[in-house]
């Protein structure tokens, strides 16, 4: 009986533990880079900061949180993965572009401005690596 018991307590146990990322926090790791120009004064907005440009410019801005540079080897295109089939990527596109859409944008604007922030994003509890693609514009075609 005793070892029955411990039995029991060993299966319990084996059937508690979770070998799953489920306990892990949403986060993100990503390398950016930001491309464009303007003809008067804009502030984007990016994540944890703000970058403002004045007067005619063209600008190419790098940045990168990444234990090491994120590049294009499996990245899923973000908009695809938002039309996903599959649960966990569908739900980790969905994470990524809340995160893109509340701290990637033009908050403020006077005359044109053409940005493009293009790169990958990994989404740290799933660890699937999208490939992202903003274009913030107000010129007409």
């Amino acid at each position: 009986m005793k070892k029955f018991m411990i039995l029991l307590v060993a299966l319990a146990t084996l059937v508690s533990c979770s070998c799953s990322n489920d306990a892990a926090p949403w986060g993100v790791e990503y390398s950016l880079q930001s491309n464009g120009k303007t003809d008067a004064s804009v502030v984007l907005s990016v994540f944890n900061g703000s970058i403002g440009l004045n007067g005619d410019a063209n600008f190419v801005l790098d940045w990168n949180n990444a234990p090491k540079l994120l590049g294009a080897e499996k990245a899923v295109v973000l908009g695809d993965a938002l039309c996903s089939n599959d649960a966990k990527t569908l739900q980790a596109a969905e994470y990524v572009n809340g995160w893109l859409d509340e701290w990637f944008k033009v908050i403020s604007f006077e005359g044109h401005y053409d940005i493009y922030i293009k790169g990958y994003v990994k989404e740290t509890k799933t660890q699937i690596t999208f490939s992202v693609d903003r274009h913030f514009t107000n010129i007409e075609e």
